[in-house]
C-alpha cells in the first residue's frame, strides 16, 4: 500500500473575486451550470429573444467560456460550460460572498448572497442536512415568525464550495462547528463560509429578503410542497422531501425509471406492504414463489396468437390438468415446449398464490401474462410491478389505466406513462435519496423511508447470569458481566441448557412470560428472531450471540446490529463474510435505506462489512460503496476496521492507477472522524499516517498499537526510529526490547 502524500495539494488555490456584470450572461451561465441546453432552450429559460441569446452565447464562445457538442452553427447543438466558464462563475460567487459579512455566530443560520428571478445563491456555516431550504419573504423579527411567509428553494448541488473570506482561498474542509456555550466562539476567527446555488421552487412567490441577511429555519411544519389530497393521503409511505414537510403517501401510481438492482430492491421493499409484488425480488424475498394456475389463461393467448379460440381452450385444459394432477396427460408438443421455455419449473396452485412473484428466470410471455392477470384481479391488493421484460403496448395501456397500480419500475419511460409522477436516480446524492418529478414538472429531492426501521439503538445493557459464549464453547473477549439469579430461575435456565440442546418451541413458549432467558436459550433456530422481537427489552443483547443468521430475515440485520455488542458483531462479521461471498445479492437486501450522515452504530457496522468484502461483491455496487458506505462507516467505525480500510483502498485502486490521487483520498478519509477510542483501528491507522507522513511524534502506547494492529509493511519506513527510541529507553518504549 502506498502512502506518499507529500506531493498532494492539501490547500485550495487562491481565487480573484470578479463580478459578472451582464445580468443575462449570469442567467445563461447559471442555466448551463445545471445542465447542457440548446440555444433555443436557453433563450426561453432566461427570457431572451433568440437573436440576443445567440449573440451572447457567441461572445461567450469567443471568450472560451462555453463550447458545444456539435460544430458551430449546427441545429440542435448542446451548449455547455468549459472549465474557464466554471472558473468565471465561481469568481462571481466569491465576489458576492462578501455580502455574508458580518458572519453569524449561529451555525444553523443561512444567508442569501444573491437573488435574480428564481436563481438564488446561499451561504452556509455548516453542511446542510437537506437539499430543500425554507426562505422567508422578510427577516423574522425578535418577536417570532408571525406574519412571515416561507418559500421553498432547492439547492442545485449537495456539496458546498467552502471559501475563506480572509485568505480569499478555496478551503478543502468545512469549518469547525462553533460551541455557543464557549466564549472563544465569539471571536473573529471563523471567516469560512460554504456557498451553493439554488432555485426557488414556487417561482411565482415574492421573496423580498435583503441580501446579506442571516436567517434560521423555522421549527414548525411549513406549507406543503405538494397538494395534500393527492400526495399525502395514500395507503403507503414513499418518503419525504424535507423534515418539515409531511411524508409523501401517494394516492396515484408512481413510475420509477431505473435499472440498478440496488435502487429497485429498496423501492420494492418500501412499496410491498399490503400489495402484490411482481418483478426481480432478489433484494426482497428468498422464498420460492407460487403462481396462480389461472395465469395460464392469459399466457395461452400470448403464446398462441394465431390458433382458433376453440383450439386454445382445448390446449389450455390439457395443460392445466397436466400441471395440477401430475398425470401423463397428452398435450400439444408446441404448447408444452413454449410452456417449459417460459415457465421452467415454477410451482402453480389452483387456489393460493404468493403475494411476491419472482420474474427472474421467466420468459417474456410469462411475465406479460402475470401482469395481465394481476390487472384483471378482483381484490383490494394494490399492484407493484418491476418490469424485467419489455411487454406489448396493449398490456402497457391496460397497466396505465389500472387504478390498483401503486408503483411501476421500468428501464425507460413509456409513452403511456408520460403524465405520471416519476422517480429517477439522483445523480447528486446516493441512496436513500432519489429525484421525484411531479406531473407538473417540479423536480424535488426525495428521501426513501422504510416503515418499521429503528434508527436509534437500544438503551443500556441489562446484565444476565449465564454466559452465552460458554454455551457456544467459544473464548471471546467481552465486557459481559453476569448477575445472580434466584435459585428457581437458575434451575429453569439449567434445564433449558441440559434438556433442550436443539430447542423446543412449545416449552420455550410456556417459559417466556416468567423466565425469558430460559425461553431464549431453549428456542430452536427458526423461532429465535420472532422471540427476540418480544424479549429484546428483557434480556441482554449479548445473548444475540445465539441468533443464527441463517434464520434471520437478512433485511433485519441492520436492526439487530444496532443492538448487538461488539463481541457479537465480531462473530456476525465472520458469518456475514461467508454469506456475502456466496451470494452478492445479500448486499441488496441488507443495504440500509438511510442517509450516510445519519448512520447509527449498526449501520456503520453494516457499511464496514460491505467495504471489507468489496472484491467479492457485484461491480454495480462499487459506486454506492464509494459514495455511501465509506461515509456511513466513518460515522461510527467499529473497533475492528482494518479489513474495511483495505477494502476502501481496493475500491480506490480498482479504476484509478494514480497513486498520488489515491493517497489523497485515503488522507481525507483519515481526517473524517477524529473523536475515536484509542483502541479503534481507524484511530490507530490515522496515528500511523500522522507518524509516517507528517513526522508526528507519538507516545509509546500509540506506537505499540500501530506495531500490534497494523501490517508491518505499512509502518516499516519508521521501524528504525521506533527501535532507536526503544534502545534509548524512552518512557513507554520498554516493550520493544
Amino acid at each position: 500500500m502506498s502512502f506518499d502524500f507529500k506531493k498532494s495539494v492539501k490547500k485550495g488555490a487562491k481565487i480573484t473575486p470578479k463580478k459578472i456584470r451582464s445580468k443575462y450572461r449570469l442567467r445563461l451561465m447559471n442555466r448551463l451550470a445545471e445542465s447542457q441546453e440548446t440555444v433555443s432552450e436557453l433563450a426561453k429559460s432566461v427570457g431572451l429573444r433568440m437573436p440576443h441569446a445567440s449573440a451572447e452565447i457567441k461572445r461567450m464562445r469567443d471568450e472560451k467560456l462555453v463550447s458545444s457538442d456539435l460544430e458551430i452553427g449546427s441545429r440542435g447543438a448542446k451548449i455547455r460550460l468549459t472549465e474557464e466558464g466554471i472558473k468565471v462563475l465561481q469568481m462571481d460567487e466569491w465576489y458576492k460572498a462578501e455580502e455574508a459579512l458580518p458572519i453569524s455566530k449561529d451555525n444553523d443560520k443561512i444567508c442569501v448572497l444573491y437573488r435574480e428571478g428564481t436563481d438564488i445563491l446561499f451561504a452556509f456555516l455548516q453542511q446542510p442536512e437537506e437539499m430543500l431550504i425554507l426562505v422567508p419573504d422578510r427577516l423574522p423579527d425578535s418577536k417570532g415568525n408571525e406574519g412571515v411567509s416561507w418559500n421553498w428553494a432547492k439547492l442545485n448541488h449537495s456539496d458546498l464550495r467552502w471559501f475563506d473570506l480572509n485568505e480569499k482561498t478555496i478551503s478543502m474542509e468545512e469549518p469547525e462547528i462553533l460551541d455557543p456555550q464557549n466564549i472563544e466562539s465569539y471571536g473573529d476567527n471563523n471567516q469560512i463560509i460554504g456557498i451553493a446555488r439554488g432555485k426557488l421552487i414556487q417561482g411565482e412567490n415574492v421573496v423580498s429578503i435583503s441580501t446579506g441577511e442571516w436567517f434560521g429555519q423555522p421549527d414548525f411544519r411549513s406549507n406543503s410542497l405538494l397538494p395534500e389530497n393527492i400526495y399525502h393521503r395514500g395507503l403507503w409511505s414513499l418518503g419525504t422531501c424535507h423534515q418539515l414537510s409531511p411524508i409523501i403517501k401517494p394516492k396515484d401510481a408512481i413510475v420509477a425509471i431505473m435499472d440498478d438492482n440496488l435502487y429497485k430492491s429498496m423501492l420494492l421493499r418500501i412499496a410491498k406492504k399490503n400489495a402484490l409484488l411482481i418483478g426481480d425480488l432478489r433484494g426482497v424475498s428468498s422464498v420460492e414463489s407460487v403462481y396462480p394456475l389461472d395465469v395460464l389463461d392469459y399466457w395461452i393467448e400470448i403464446a398462441h396468437p394465431r390458433i382458433s379460440n376453440q383450439e386454445k381452450r382445448k390446449r389450455l385444459v390439457a395443460l392445466k390438468e397436466k400441471i395440477s394432477t401430475k398425470k401423463r396427460i397428452k398435450t400439444s408438443d408446441s404448447t408444452w415446449r413454449k410452456f417449459r421455455k417460459d415457465w421452467n419449473d415454477v410451482i402453480f396452485d389452483k387456489e393460493a398464490f404468493s403475494k411476491e412473484m419472482e420474474t427472474r428466470g421467466l420468459g417474456k410471455n410469462a411475465v406479460e401474462s402475470i401482469v395481465q392477470w394481476s390487472v384483471s384481479l378482483d381484490n383490494n391488493l394494490q399492484l407493484v410491478v418491476d418490469l424485467t421484460e419489455k411487454i406489448s403496448s396493449e398490456t402497457m395501456l391496460k397497466l396505465s389505466f389500472c387504478d390498483k397500480l401503486r408503483l411501476l419500475i421500468m428501464k425507460e419511460n413509456d409513452i403511456f406513462f408520460k403524465n405520471f409522477d416519476m422517480l429517477k436516480v439522483d445523480k447528486k446524492r446516493s441512496l436513500p435519496w432519489l429525484e421525484f418529478v411531479t406531473k407538473r414538472g417540479e423536480i424535488l429531492p426525495l428521501k426513501l423511508i422504510e416503515d418499521g426501521y429503528k434508527e436509534s439503538p437500544l438503551g443500556e445493557n441489562v446484565n444476565k447470569n449465564i454466559n452465552p459464549w460458554n454455551l457456544l464453547g467459544l473464548k471471546i473477549e467481552s465486557d459481559f458481566v453476569s448477575e445472580e439469579f434466584e435459585e428457581e430461575y437458575l434451575s429453569v435456565i439449567m434445564s433449558s441448557i441440559s434438556q433442550y440442546p436443539l430447542g423446543d418451541e412449545s416449552w420455550a413458549n410456556q417459559m417466556e412470560a416468567r423466565y425469558p432467558l430460559a425461553a431464549w436459550i431453549a428456542s430452536p433456530d427458526n423461532g429465535r428472531w420472532p422471540r427476540w422481537q418480544r424479549l429484546r427489552e428483557r434480556i441482554d443483547p449479548e445473548w444475540l450471540a445465539l441468533l443464527n443468521l441463517d434464520f434471520l430475515p437478512i433485511e433485519k440485520l441492520v436492526e439487530i446490529s444496532d443492538e448487538a455488542p461488539d463481541s457479537v458483531l465480531n462473530m456476525f462479521s465472520d458469518k456475514l463474510k461467508i454469506k456475502l461471498r456466496e451470494d452478492s445479492d445479500i448486499f441488496l437486501r441488507t443495504r440500509p435505506i438511510m442517509e450516510s450522515r445519519k448512520a447509527s452504530r449498526g449501520v456503520s457496522w453494516i457499511a464496514a462489512q460491505f467495504l471489507s468484502n468489496a472484491p467479492w461483491l457485484s461491480e454495480n455496487t462499487y459506486l454506492d460503496m464509494l459514495e455511501w458506505s465509506i461515509d456511513a462507516w466513518l460515522r461510527n467505525p467499529p473497533k475492528k476496521s482494518l479489513d474495511a480500510i483495505k477494502g476502501v483502498y481496493w475500491l480506490f485502486t480498482k479504476e484509478n492507477n494514480n497513486l498520488i490521487e489515491i493517497d489523497e483520498l485515503m488522507y481525507k478519509i483519515k481526517n473524517k472522524n477524529k473523536k475515536l477510542d484509542d483502541m479503534n483501528e481507524v484511530k490507530i491507522w490515522s496515528n500511523m499516517l500522522d507518524m509516517v507522513l507528517d513526522n508526528k511524534k507519538l507516545d509509546g502506547d500509540e506506537i505499540r498499537m500501530i506495531v500490534e494492529k497494523m501490517p508491518s509493511d505499512w509502518w516499516a519506513v519508521e521501524s528504525q526510529n521506533i527501535l532507536l527510541r526503544g534502545i534509548r529507553s524512552e518512557d513507554g518504549f520498554k516493550w520493544i526490547l
